[in-house]
C-alpha cells in the first residue's frame, strides 16, 4: 500500500523522501534503492495498480490501488494481501 501512495506523491515531496528517508530491508525482494523505487513507482502510475511479492513479510503478496478525492489527488490506497 506504501508504493501505491508514494507513486502519488508530488515530485518535490518524493524527491525528499528518496533523498532523506533510510528504508529498510524486510525480505530479499524488497525494493530499497532509490533508482529501483523510481522506476517501479512510474510503472504504478502507468497501471494504476501496485503489486508486492513477498516485500514485506516472506510469502505475502498482495495489489493496492490509489484512492482518489474529488480534487483528483490521492487520499488514501486499498489494499488485498494474501
Amino acid at each position: 500500500m506504501g508504493k501505491a501512495l508514494l507513486a502519488y506523491f508530488e515530485p518535490a515531496r518524493l524527491k525528499r523522501y528518496l533523498r532523506e528517508v533510510t528504508r529498510e530491508r524486510f525480505t530479499p525482494s524488497t525494493v530499497t534503492g532509490a533508482a529501483e523505487l523510481t522506476a517501479e513507482l512510474e510503472r504504478i502510475r502507468g497501471d494504476g495498480l501496485a503489486r508486492t511479492l513477498g516485500e514485506r513479510v516472506a510469502g505475502a503478496n498482495g495489489l493496492a490501488a490509489p484512492v482518489f478525492g474529488e480534487d483528483g489527488k490521492v487520499v488514501a490506497a486499498v489494499l488485498i494481501a494474501i
